[in-house]
């Protein structure tokens, strides 16, 4: 194995491994899959056989994993165990020689080896993390792969140890610290918990001294984010500082979109919200509505994308998924037909001409449930849902013949092309356009904070960014292998030493202990000299 393990200590060691996975045969999916499939159709299966290791996808995607070759059915058909994950015609599938990494454990370089675990690669990321919570600073690692089915390995790699520190990391202040006040790595009181206790507490600090301050080491500009169609918000990024109002967002803009320029989007406060978005009407689904679903069997190929139509009831439906398995998701096509599929009839799949016989079919759903209808016509008409992600790409419109204010329950339902889960959005009579302005709240359902724009994105921005300049949220430090952003970092070793000398003796006055006042004096200093490179603009009302 060739790859360059990294270490690093803080609470323990974490090992950083390369996923340099080889492969030596490739083909690709030739259409799609859904999750759970145990049969993979590939152009050409000629790189395969029983008993092997596949990786499907690319190592670092989403949906990167590894499955086995149970057999080889055909020259385009591979059966293999299940799949966790949805998979695109045009995938890659590769054979590889190893999933798995052996980790060994050793207090010297060249002493004694002992197995520390075996982990499985981490597929769907670039580096496989392993975590030893009791491993030492002077611990050394070595590393090798193995095949999980076979299990054949391969060579270790050179050993390596967490060695020296950044020289301006956290543990390299800690060390310094140490060293000043005489304190050992094996000190029962100043422990590393404790003095990232205090470090935290000092960033804390300053940061409740200067509450409207932006800090300029979190800024994120130009930070991307995919919207979905039928919505009329989008969701702030998890580490976006205020999520109750718009405090550290700076902008929302569009980037240039089909030939047109981009432009910035205009913040309203709550206040001014309902005379700007006053046509917005909506709910939130509570409960679940389901497409038509059909069991098959003696399919001679896969149906992903035809029309279907049963030989005996007539009834016709798009395909909208096929799991490989003999189970399909239906859109019903109104009109055609009874409406409903037969057990142990004949469906045939347009233009792919592909024929299966009906086991079961399972009828969609007529009602939908919302938390609450009362802006919706009562005599029936079109509903608009969004999408709930990115795979979601069409906005459904569902139709209903009437509505139950009691339950807020729509009635009489046709339309839908996916199954709706609780808590997606929907509209009546929406106007679907470019918005033109936002505001921000914390939605509490989700405790996640949303920009909210005045008009439900249309289908055509699907998938889109919209661009937005802010400033994260200040986390604790929990790697003493981090380095410290602030520029006034230099400032919290003097509290350190401050709650060092306090934790050794309770009745140091924090007011005349000369470390904390040099630490207030600085962050003072630092406070009265503040400059983040924006000028500031004076708005009046």
């Amino acid at each position: 194995m060739d790859a360059q393990v990294q270490v690093q200590y803080n609470i323990g060691n974490t090992l950083i491994i390369p996923n340099d996975i080889r492969t030596f045969g490739k083909s690709f999916l030739s259409d799609n899959m859904q999750a759970a499939a145990t049969s993979v159709p590939v152009d050409n299966t000629s790189d395969f056989s029983s008993n092997q290791l596949i990786l499907m996808s690319v190592i670092g995607a989403e949906n990167a994993e590894f499955i086995k070759v149970n057999s080889v059915s055909s020259a385009v058909l591979l059966d293999t165990t299940a799949t966790l994950f949805t998979h695109n015609r045009g995938e890659v599938v590769q054979a590889i020689e190893y999933d798995q990494f052996v980790v060994e454990k050793s207090t010297t370089m060249n002493g004694s080896y002992t197995v520390l675990n075996t982990y499985f690669v981490q597929a769907t990321q670039q580096y496989t993390q392993v975590y030893d919570n009791v491993g030492l600073q002077s611990n050394w690692y070595r590393v090798k792969l193995k095949n999980s089915v076979t299990g054949d390995v391969s060579g270790y790699t050179t050993p390596v140890s967490s060695g020296a520190f950044d020289p301006e990391s956290v543990g390299a202040t800690f060390n310094a610290i140490k060293q000043e006040f005489g304190i050992s790595d094996a000190d029962p009181i100043i422990t590393t918990d404790f003095l990232l206790g205090a470090l935290n507490s000092a960033r804390n600090a300053v940061r409740d001294m200067m509450p409207g301050f932006k800090q300029s080491w979190l800024e994120r500009f130009e930070t991307p984010i995919q919207l979905i169609g039928g919505r009329n918000y989008s969701i702030l990024p998890e580490d976006y500082d205020m999520k109750y109002n718009n405090g550290k967002l700076l902008s929302v803009r569009y980037p240039r979109i089909n030939g047109l320029s981009p432009y910035p989007l205009t913040y309203i406060d709550k206040r001014q919200w309902n005379s700007t978005a006053y046509s917005l009407k909506y709910s939130y689904t509570v409960g679940t509505a389901t497409t038509a679903k059909i069991t098959y069997t003696g399919a001679t190929g896969l149906f992903t994308g035809d029309t279907i139509t049963g030989q005996a009831s007539q009834t016709q439906a798009t395909v909208t998924s096929d799991d490989g398995a003999g189970n399909l998701v239906l859109g019903l096509i109104p009109g055609t037909g009874t409406g409903s599929f037969t057990p142990t009839e004949l469906i045939v799949g347009s233009p792919s001409t592909h024929t299966a016989t009906v086991v079961t079919y399972s009828a969609p759903s007529t009602t939908l449930t919302v938390d609450n209808i009362g802006d919706f016509q009562p005599a029936g008409g079109t509903i608009f849902i969004s999408g709930n992600t990115l795979l979601d790409t069409q906005i459904q419109e569902v139709t209903y013949t009437g509505i139950d204010l009691q339950t807020n329950t729509f009635t009489g339902c046709t339309g839908f092309i996916r199954d709706t889960i609780p808590g997606t959005q929907l509209f009546a009579f929406p106007t679907f356009s470019s918005a033109t302005y936002y505001t921000c709240w914390f939605d509490d359902p989700t405790s996640k904070g949303w920009i909210v724009f005045n008009r439900p994105i249309p289908q055509v921005m699907h998938g889109r960014n919209i661009y937005i300049d802010y400033y994260a949220h200040m986390y604790p430090i929990t790697n003493i292998n981090d380095v410290l952003q602030e520029p006034f970092a230099n400032a919290y070793n003097f509290y350190i030493k401050y709650a060092i000398k306090y934790r050794r003796d309770n009745s140091t006055d924090i007011q005349k202990d000369p470390d904390y006042i040099r630490f207030e004096q600085m962050i003072k200093n630092w406070i009265d000299n503040h400059y983040i490179g924006q000028g500031p603009t004076i708005i009046t009302r």
